[in-house]
């Protein structure tokens, strides 16, 4: 929220990208139904204008970051 002034990172695919990555040790075709999800929700920001697509691949790598933080974090405590 601190750098909202200055850039509008998109939390739909921040959290597309992080539920994305919280079903990667499930079977493959869960992983690429939620890939497909996930990328028609970030597509679906910049077609109606709410998000540039620099925005959008911020929010997805944010997403990612804490989906990637969650498994280390579990792995390491559980």
């Amino acid at each position: 929220m601190l750098g909202s002034p200055w850039v509008k990172l998109s939390l739909h695919a921040s959290f597309a990208a992080f539920a994305l990555l919280l079903l990667w040790p499930l079977k493959l075709w869960y992983v690429a139904l939620a890939s497909v999800a996930a990328a028609s929700i970030c597509w679906s920001r910049v077609v109606l204008g709410r998000h540039t697509i620099a925005e959008v691949l911020g929010g997805s790598f944010l997403g990612g970051l804490f989906g990637a933080c969650f498994w280390l974090v579990l792995l390491a405590h559980g």
